[in-house]
């Protein structure tokens, strides 16, 4: 039952993600719908309008007399007639007969003196009356209203072959069409065409939700990178009318939603009781830009600060420094006290003590960037260990890995890395390229982080999950890859 109940969950889980994300693709991609329903009905418009082809209908409505008896009075024969339901209606069963056998459609050609018929014949009858109706359909209102009215001269003779002698009284008198009996519809025919279109154009943003492979659940990660994900940070989103640091997605900014706060506490936990004495240096990367991970660096230094950690936070991405400015610093909020030159390259690496939230940060700057200069890490292990001594945890922000090599150089120089992953942002085969990268400088990945998740258990909205996958403790724990430490991901 429990197994059972587990799979109806993960089922809603999907359908719930499926359908936000056909929601987004909607949103996203909403002019695909637009273009496919005016391209459809544009067609439909302009389709029938070629192709129109006027027809005309004339009809006539009898009651049928059937002859019932013969007598004969002084020698005098005569015959009875009575109206008769049932004939009506056998005389439109067996009219598509009598016109296959070419009885009716001789009499008429030759009656008009043409060699073949220029409209088509029908026949109905209101059901349990003796009410027979005889239409003609064509092109020309005058020929079809002229083949009326031979059927009409010639019906009987070839229908007493099949049913006896009839008599027909005409009660609604034939003339000929003024106006078509198949107006054309184009607003009609226009509306069908786009709403086809519409149709064609859900089911292609159905299909991209369905076939977007990327991370959206915990469970994706284990699942797709057989790696742990040791925490779910959620989204955040501030109200219209907060500025300024009051919008900082920072552990420190107390107008934060709680949920995010309480994820980074949980992060933390793991954090601390997952790691060794002898780990202390751990790198912070994703795939590709914009999926977070300067900020949850910046985050998990500022949470382990408070709880009186002495903490190095690292900038190592020369291209694209950005951690004095996620941590909302301003000119005067922190010192530097501590300026190197690398013995390799162009490298500056400058050393600040911020002011209040008990964090130091180290910076990699390029000393002069208007020259194309080669970029050499070589010295950055030697600096990185010279502090060791100094800091509980060295946190280093390094570029992504799956755009530039730089992540690759600075990764010899920590004992583990974590991995953000940003929810239903890169494809689940760039991730596993980039983590192999990783794997690829021999560098564990201690576990993964989802990052703006939207989605978490059952509900949707700020939610977070935190499935640590293993009892922390005291021990070294190697998350998803046990003793393969090289072992790449397919």
């Amino acid at each position: 039952m429990s197994n059972t109940n587990n799979t109806v969950s993960e089922n809603n889980k999907y359908f719930a993600i499926y359908f936000t994300d056909f929601l987004k693709g909607f949103k996203k991609f909403w002019w695909i719908c637009v273009v496919f329903a005016l391209m459809l009905g544009g067609y439909r418009f302009v389709d029938g309008y070629r192709s129109y082809v006027p027809v005309y209908t004339s009809s006539a409505t009898f009651t049928i007399i059937t002859q019932s008896s013969q007598s004969t009075i002084s020698g005098i024969s005569s015959f009875s007639f009575y109206y008769d339901a049932n004939t009506a209606s056998q005389l439109t069963e067996t009219f598509p007969h009598i016109l296959q056998s070419n009885i009716l459609q001789e009499a008429i050609c030759n009656d008009m003196k043409v060699s073949y018929l220029p409209a088509s014949l029908s026949a109905s009858y209101v059901s349990g009356t003796n009410l027979f109706t005889l239409s003609a359909t064509g092109k020309d209102p005058v020929k079809t209203y002229e083949v009326l009215l031979s059927a009409i001269d010639n019906y009987p003779d070839a229908a007493k072959y099949v049913v006896g002698n009839l008599k027909f009284e005409m009660i609604e008198t034939p003339v000929i069409a003024s106006s078509p009996s198949n107006r054309h519809n184009y607003i009609s025919n226009a509306a069908e065409g786009a709403a086809i279109g519409i149709i064609i154009g859900l089911f292609l943003v159905l299909l991209y939700a369905v076939l977007r492979k990327t991370v959206r659940l915990k469970e994706d990660v284990k699942r797709e990178l057989n790696l742990e994900a040791i925490a779910s940070i959620p989204r955040i989103v501030f109200k219209k009318y907060q500025s300024g640091k009051d919008r900082a997605v920072l552990f420190t900014n107390e107008k934060i939603e709680s949920e995010f706060l309480e994820s980074y506490r949980v992060l933390r936990n793991i954090f601390v009781n997952s790691t060794t004495e002898d780990e202390k240096v751990f790198i912070v990367t994703s795939t590709a830009p914009g999926e977070g991970k300067t900020t949850t660096a910046v985050n998990l230094a500022l949470s382990l600060s408070s709880i009186n950690k002495k903490v190095l936070l690292v900038d190592s991405d020369v291209h694209h420094p950005s951690v004095i400015d996620a941590l909302y610093l301003e000119a005067d909020e922190y010192k530097l006290t501590d300026k190197m030159k690398s013995s390799y390259g162009s490298i500056v690496y400058k050393q600040f003590h911020c002011k209040g939230i008990n964090l130091d940060l180290l910076t990699l700057e390029i000393e002069d960037t208007k020259k194309n200069v080669n970029i050499d890490f070589s010295d950055l292990q030697g600096i990185i260990d010279g502090y060791r001594s100094t800091y509980d945890y060295i946190i280093i922000d390094t570029p992504p890995c799956g755009l530039v090599s730089d992540a690759m150089y600075i990764a010899p120089a920590a004992d583990a890395a974590i991995y953000v992953i940003h929810q239903d942002f890169v494809r689940i085969s760039k991730i596993r390229a980039g983590i192999n990268n990783l794997l690829s400088t021999d560098t564990r990945i201690f576990g993964c982080i989802l990052n703006g998740a939207e989605m978490s258990g059952t509900r949707y909205g700020y939610g977070y999950g935190y499935g640590y996958g293993h009892k922390y403790g005291s021990g070294k724990h190697k998350y998803g890859y046990g003793e393969k430490k090289h072992e790449k991901i397919h």
